[in-house]
């Protein structure tokens, strides 16, 4: 619950990945370990209880349309995991290596996003476009290799901004689960497209591109259908506030020296303004 929800999903981020790339990297590594690196996470609902309230961003109740862009790009996470990758570990030169694109991607993520967040949004999705375009016409191992780093950075950047939307909303611990089931329904269909078309490589990258460029479309189409709903809420509540309570009448001042001409004294207490005036 930080004020800085950006830089916590940074470090999350940055801390998971550099973990991950030491425990994948031991030869002696089992799946315990990860399940020991997982079982600290039991603990956020009880922390939750003793955590102090944070003040939520300003537009944390209003970025609930992110969750469609979310779900259709996720899609492209699940081809690369039914596709991708497993050509990619027959294929890679240094393996772990993809993981230094995803961290540094994140970091530039995180200078863009103080910016524009949308604009990191895209900047994931020209990424996977740029993957999936290395990928035409039977790839070569190094294309398979740019393929998998443009990809990993594409997911850096937006893995960054959703986390931190999902921070930054009153209840974080609750619309990070709703996100994370958002997550989880984009990959899992990505992966069983990815099944269905695992011998026809060329379906798979239009599939990627066409997922891509959808997710573009839904982006910029619910983003300006929120931008002019606000726009129109915020027009409709401006004149209200300036008018008074009894329709029909001024408002009144909310001081004397308010109502009196600007060249007039301002009278003081117990003092006649007319006194002056009397013969």
């Amino acid at each position: 619950r930080s004020a800085t929800p950006l830089l916590c999903a940074a470090g999350g981020l940055v801390i998971a990945n550099l973990l991950f790339i030491t425990l994948s990297n031991n030869p002696k590594g089992d799946s315990w370990q990860f399940a020991a690196v997982a079982i600290p996470l039991l603990s956020i609902p009880i922390l939750n209880r003793w955590l102090p309230e944070a003040r939520p961003a300003p537009d944390a109740v209003s970025l609930w349309h992110y969750l469609p862009f979310i779900v259709v790009f996720q899609i492209v996470s699940g081809l690369m995991y039914a596709f991708l990758m497993p050509a990619y570990y027959s294929a890679a030169i240094l393996p772990g290596f993809e993981l230094l694109f995803y961290i540094v991607a994140v970091f530039v993520a995180f200078w863009i996003a103080q910016k524009n967040r949308d604009l990191a949004l895209v900047c994931g999705v020209i990424l996977g476009m740029a993957a999936f375009a290395f990928l035409h016409n039977a790839p070569s191992p190094l294309q398979v290799n740019l393929s998998m780093f443009a990809m990993q950075a594409g997911a850096g950047f937006i893995d960054l901004v959703i986390i931190a939307i999902l921070l930054a909303f009153p209840k974080p611990v609750r619309a990070f689960g709703i996100g994370t089931a958002t997550i989880c329904t984009g990959i899992i269909a990505g992966k069983l497209i990815g099944y269905y078309f695992a011998d026809f490589s060329e379906a798979i990258v239009l599939i990627g591109n066409l997922v891509l460029n959808f997710s573009i479309l839904t982006l910029y189409f619910l983003g300006r259908h929120h931008y002019i709903s606000q726009r129109g809420a915020m027009q409709t509540v401006a004149p209200i506030k300036n008018q008074p309570d009894t329709p029909g009448y001024p408002m009144p001042p909310d001081r004397l020296e308010d109502s009196l001409p600007e060249d007039s004294p301002v009278p003081t207490l117990n003092e006649d303004p007319l006194e002056e005036n009397l013969p």
